[in-house]
Order: structure tokens, then sequence, then C-alpha cells
């Protein structure tokens, strides 16, 4: 996913079971250590790209009423330079 530093993103994700729970994780480090987003418990998360994300990948831990766990693959973040046409 691309986009620019203060740009709102919403990624979601669709899953059947029981008892379906969510948490979005994000890794800074190549996908080595995952760490949860705060309050990031439904099949949406909506964040604003910031510039130190950039290279980061993000992911969706769900998990159904038997305990079950299946994770989504990875959303790779690059952080482009806005950049605006000059007006004439």
């Amino acid at each position: 996913k691309t986009g620019c530093e203060g740009d709102e993103v919403t990624w979601t994700i669709s899953a059947k079971g029981e008892g379906l729970s969510y948490q979005w994780q994000y890794s800074a480090d190549g996908g080595k250590e995952w760490n949860d987003f705060g309050g990031a418990t439904t099949a949406k998360l909506t964040r604003t790209l910031k510039s130190i994300w950039n290279g980061w990948k993000i992911r969706c831990v769900i998990k159904d009423i038997d305990n079950t766990t299946i994770i989504s693959e990875n959303i790779y973040i690059i952080i482009a330079e806005r950049w605006e046409v000059p007006v004439i």
C-alpha cells in the first residue's frame, strides 16, 4: 500500500466463522517481531499514515470461537513524497 504522510487509509478483511476476533498488528523490522495496534480489534483498520511507517508490514490475526488462528497476508507500507504540480 502506497500513500503519503497524512493520508487516511482503511484496510478491511473478510472472514467467516463463529465468535471471530480480530487484532491488527505491525512490524517495523521486516516481520521478525509483531506488535498490536491499540484498539484495532475489528475487521476494519483506519489510520493516518506517518512517515516513520515507511517499510512497515501490517497484518491481521483472526481467531474463532475454538481459538483457531488465521493470519492475513502482509501489507507492505510505502510512504511516498507528496508533490504538487506548480501553478504557472
